[in-house]
């Protein structure tokens, strides 16, 4: 069966040294995603976030960058940026489920507001022509959130949905909701990637049979 390994991004740890050790020892990972941008309200890229995507640091690899945001000029001042490295592709977090995120409205703390998501959306593919890609949970509380998005998210051509099988408040804890996936599965148009608790090649085959339709695996986090 022919599949994709995507390497999951990890504030703090997945940046431009981490993936180049990763490829140069072990091999086998398609495609990284590097750790979020976040600017909080700055018009402003950080040298630590120039520094891990700058394309000499990454000769070799498929990266994808990803920005953490709230608002639509964030998103955009991201994405020209991106665009400015040489980048075809941003990757939208809708996932982090830490409490300093989730409470300023942001990862999974942002996939109730609907609304919001829309307008994103709507000038991320009016005003710019980057490839949208997003990383999100089910939900926050409940996994009725993520269900609520797709009649919204199936409104734009996004290259495709990475879905971590939790809720955003249990943090790492507690089992991947796979029913819950599979609702997923059958409720929207988008490809749709899978991550959470591949921890083992064996646990790695459990889910490659439990769904034959997803292809691409993000692993490298619970």
């Amino acid at each position: 069966m022919d599949f994709t390994l995507l390497s999951s991004p990890l504030q703090g740890f997945t940046d431009f040294r981490f993936r180049n050790a990763i490829h140069h020892y072990f091999g086998g990972i398609d495609t990284y995603y590097s750790p979020y941008i976040r600017l909080n309200g700055k018009m402003v890229i950080k040298s630590s976030y120039e520094r891990d995507l700058l394309p000499e640091n990454n000769l070799g690899l498929e990266v994808i960058p990803q920005v953490i945001t709230n608002d639509a000029d964030e998103f955009l001042f991201v994405a020209n940026y991106v665009k400015s490295l040489g980048y075809k592709e941003l990757n939208w977090n809708l996932g982090c489920p830490y409490p300093m995120v989730t409470k300023s409205g942001m990862g999974s703390g942002l996939i109730c507001q609907t609304d919001k998501i829309n307008t994103i959306l709507d000038r991320a593919h009016s005003e710019t022509d980057i490839i949208v890609s997003m990383k999100m949970r089910l939900g926050y509380d409940n996994a009725q959130e993520i269900l609520d998005t797709f009649p919204i998210l199936d409104q734009y051509p996004l290259k495709n949905i990475a879905i971590h099988a939790r809720l955003g408040k249990q943090l790492y804890k507690g089992g991947v909701l796979l029913d819950d996936f599979q609702k997923c599965i059958e409720n929207t148009k988008h490809k749709l990637y899978y991550n959470g608790d591949i921890t083992s090649v064996e646990k790695f085959r459990e889910m490659q049979a439990r769904f034959p339709s997803i292809d691409h695996w993000m692993i490298g986090r619970g």
